[in-house]
């Protein structure tokens, strides 16, 4: 902690040419930022030996790429609509980066199947899965098919398609959150550290980076060429590889979403994102204070919470817990307010996850958050006039006698 004295303060200012800058171009005439190491000054793995400290923990840049990549289309110009569309993109990039490795495990799975023993450290767990050969492929399948639109599908207006989309993220993030307890969790019940989330690592970098990198790490295997971290410490009798963790935790990912209770079908054709994926705007006054939350607990036609599109690293900042069935989100956009810069004047469009009112009586209780939800607008009255004009009810505050 600082102490509050001023002693910490930095001291004078930074010459400019210390200070991160970033010129436009015409081939890039715009600047984006999602929290993401803007500078590089963490690309060495050393935040320290920058020639200013700037930080050390930072966005893993999946949202600052996509945000570049819908820019980068749109050219030279960009209207109101293609911004608040930006902002409601929920495309996983990560599911680009993991499923590739899923497609290997799942060939050489298919080759085990095809000729056993072909493939000696997948033969017990080939075994295993044999009874349940059609759903893994169907579940690799999907994730394989996925246009990685992290679709809701729950709407009554989505498409097949959209649908189709919304079992894929279903399946991939009920798998990834199975892959990363199997690659680390067993390290951490030997060190006596179990679950615990403030250990001070990234999962989802540690696994992509061991995934794609691991003969530049020190815990690779000189026989095998992986990480000696895919190896089940609970195990004895056997050293599991990559391909053998990455199956066996799509496998406990299908047991874990067909035992849940909001979906009661072993259709996966029915397994929708949006059925799991929800947000409940939660009061942070304790008691009775919880009738303020929206939707409130019991809501009849939101018993979860808000249905929701995205994922994990998202432009339309979503990130879910990873264990079924909990693939609810606690944080997420406070506004999203897209600003034209008219002649005429500024124009602003918002929404809040809420309202301009605590009484639950008020129409205005939850309109913002019925907005937000849906990724919808108001427009924000600038000039006094449009204020008034905008003005639902007139309250006059007088002195007690």
């Amino acid at each position: 902690m600082l102490p509050g004295t001023g002693d910490a303060d930095w001291p004078g200012n930074l010459a400019p040419e210390r200070i991160p800058q970033a010129t436009l171009s015409a081939t890039r005439p715009w600047l984006e930022s999602a929290n993401q190491d803007q500078a590089g000054v963490t690309f060495d793995g050393n935040p320290f030996d920058a020639p200013a400290y700037l930080g050390c923990e930072f966005d893993r840049g999946w949202r600052g790429e996509r945000i570049a990549q819908r820019l980068q289309a749109l050219g030279t110009r960009a209207t109101l609509d293609d911004m608040k569309s930006m902002q409601a993109d929920a495309r996983v990039l990560a599911g680009g980066r993991f499923r590739p490795f899923l497609m290997q495990a799942l060939a050489r799975l298919e080759m085990e199947w095809t000729t056993p023993n072909s493939q000696r450290d997948l033969a017990a767990l080939a075994t295993t899965l044999r009874p349940r050969q059609e759903r893994v492929r169907e579940a690799a399948r999907r994730v394989m098919a996925w246009s990685l639109e992290g679709e809701s599908g729950v709407e009554a207006s989505a498409t097949e398609a959209q649908r189709s989309d919304a079992v894929a993220t279903t399946l991939f993030h009920a798998w990834i959150g199975q892959l990363f307890g199997a690659l680390i969790s067993d390290e951490l019940t030997a060190l006596n550290m179990g679950q615990a989330s403030g250990v001070g690592f990234d999962r989802t970098r540690l696994t992509l980076r061991i995934l794609e990198d691991a003969a530049t790490l020190r815990t690779r295997d000189m026989a095998t060429g992986q990480s000696t971290l895919w190896d089940d410490l609970a195990t004895t009798d056997v050293s599991e590889t990559r391909d053998f963790m990455i199956l066996r935790s799509l496998n406990l990912a299908l047991v874990s979403l067909e035992a849940t209770n909001a979906y009661n079908t072993l259709d996966m054709g029915m397994w929708r994102w949006g059925q799991l994926h929800t947000v409940r705007f939660t009061s942070i006054i304790p008691g009775p204070g919880a009738a303020l939350s929206i939707p409130r607990e019991g809501d009849m036609m939101f018993p979860r919470g808000f249905p929701r599109h995205g994922g994990i690293d998202v432009v339309d900042a979503s990130g879910p817990g990873l264990t079924a069935p909990n693939f609810s989100f606690g944080s997420g956009p406070s506004q999203r307010l897209v600003v034209e810069l008219d002649p005429a004047g500024p124009r602003a469009f918002n929404a809040i996850p809420g309202g301009q009112s605590a009484d639950t009586r008020s129409p205005h209780f939850r309109d913002g958050a019925d907005l937000w939800r849906q990724n919808q607008y108001h427009e924000v009255p600038r000039a006094e006039a449009a204020v008034v004009a905008a003005a639902t009810r007139h309250l006059r505050f007088v002195a007690a006698p």
